[in-house]
């Protein structure tokens, strides 16, 4: 299973530097509004993300030439994470840019700001999801930020 955090699993709105809304800290603003405005859902079918970092989609690919079965390698948005992690559920690679919210756009805008970017938040609720405690895949964090 791939997945990244709800920050960079997002088309932005087809408009690419709408991404950097994603560092903007909450508060001030309403973690919901910044969702709305900066990386909404992408589509999805029942969770199997249609759109994806480019990295997940190259690591999806290479196992899949590898041998790996088109059912044994999926790339989940992570709101759907508890439909997707069971028990025979071994390994989740996640993707990251920005987990601590350290990032120079991040840094700035939560200086400036006071508060913790969407980019940091969204990790962290990822990775406190109840399937991951439940059902002890093992992780590969991996990206620019890892």
């Amino acid at each position: 299973m791939l997945t990244s955090p709800a920050t960079e699993m997002s088309d932005h709105h087809r408009r690419e530097f709408l991404g950097f809304g994603t560092c903007s800290p909450t508060p001030p603003f309403p973690r919901w509004l910044v969702r709305l405005l900066f990386y909404p859902t992408i589509e999805n079918s029942k969770g199997v993300a249609h759109f994806a970092p480019y990295g997940l989609r190259k690591v999806e690919a290479s196992l899949l030439q590898d041998g790996f079965a088109e059912d044994q390698v999926v790339v989940v948005h992570p709101d759907f994470l508890d439909d997707f992690v069971g028990t025979s559920t071994k390994v989740v690679g996640i993707s990251v840019m920005d987990p601590l919210g350290l990032g120079p756009v991040s840094l700035t805008f939560s200086s400036i700001l006071s508060g913790q970017p969407a980019t940091a938040f969204e990790f962290q609720k990822m990775m406190r999801r109840k399937c991951f405690r439940k059902h002890r895949p093992k992780i590969i964090l991996g990206g620019p930020g890892a």
